[in-house]
């Protein structure tokens, strides 16, 4: 009996032995293939896709490295195309200014106050582009923190009112401001900067005799700021890309402006852990609204 049972515990050693081997080899070779993948990734190969078998853990730990070089990858375009977009962008007023200084060396042009005031338009233009990538870049920082405090919602109206008081006149647009609640925490610097982006659209493309509303609300355990105009309504294939950094469709092409107003205006929503919607319909103009958690 003593002899069955040593025979016994060395064929359970060796069994085990034996599937303690193989299932290390397993693992082993799993894990090789996901720091193979991350190595591949870490060198820019943003094309490999690790096979998401073998243990819980390995499946998982493969799985969020996939992920990550999906959302690489879309980085990369994104800042391709970024490139591409401020090179255009930059291009246009710098091609003009660079024709119209060699047309004054040359004695082509003359040197007229029209003509210089056409110049520093074009100056301005680069400036607010440069301006407002510098304040997006600002915003997408991981170190942006938020200055949250209680803002005076009627406040905020009666600013917005008296801020484009002249553009509003010139164009004879009525403007109705309404609060539906006293006060709402949020960072005062950042949201008067979004809504101002909100109102530069809306005075630039409602009609004459038009019409702008502002609305502070409370809805569903977030506050609702809403800016609408009557007017030009924006093309129903652009509404999905009018968020987009520097897209200017129809709706704003031949409008001053750098093309990141509504980015920026997004991401600062971002940054208080809410979000931004618009529509435009012809019945009731286009009407933006940035909804913020209370």
């Amino acid at each position: 009996m003593s002899h069955t049972i040593w025979i016994a515990v060395v064929l359970s050693f060796v069994i085990s032995l034996v599937f303690a081997l193989i299932f290390s080899k397993s693992l082993s070779a799993s894990a090789l293939r996901v720091a193979s993948g991350l190595d591949q990734i870490a060198h820019g190969n943003l094309q490999v896709h690790i096979p998401e078998k073998g243990a819980a853990e390995i499946v998982q730990i493969a799985h969020s490295a996939n992920r990550l070089s999906t959302q690489l990858k879309k980085e990369q375009e994104l800042r391709k195309q970024w490139a591409q977009d401020i090179a255009h962008d930059l291009r246009t007023p710098v091609s003009v200014l660079k024709a119209q200084f060699e047309g004054i060396r040359d004695g082509v042009l003359d040197l007229t106050p029209s003509r210089i005031e056409k110049n520093m338009k074009e100056i301005g233009r680069v400036e607010r582009l440069i301006s407002d990538l510098e304040e997006l870049m600002s915003l997408e920082s991981p170190e942006k923190k938020l200055s949250r405090k209680e803002i005076k919602a009627q406040a905020v109206v009666d600013l917005l009112r008296d801020r484009f008081s002249f553009e509003t006149s010139k164009k004879n647009i009525r403007f109705v401001g309404k609060t539906m609640i006293d006060t709402f925490a949020a960072d005062q610097i950042l949201i008067q900067r979004a809504l101002t982006n909100f109102m530069s659209n809306a005075v630039r493309h409602a009609e004459r005799d038009g019409t702008i509303s502002v609305l502070i609300a409370k809805r569903d355990g977030s506050v609702t700021l809403t800016v609408s105009n009557t007017g030009e309504l924006i093309p129903a294939n652009e509404i999905d890309r009018v968020f987009d950094r520097l897209f200017r469709g129809e709706y704003a092409r031949n409008t001053p402006g750098s093309g990141l107003g509504l980015t920026i205006a997004k991401k600062i929503a971002e940054l208080h852990g809410g979000s931004i919607s618009i529509r435009s319909q012809k019945n009731t103009g286009t009407e933006v609204k940035m909804t913020i958690p209370v």
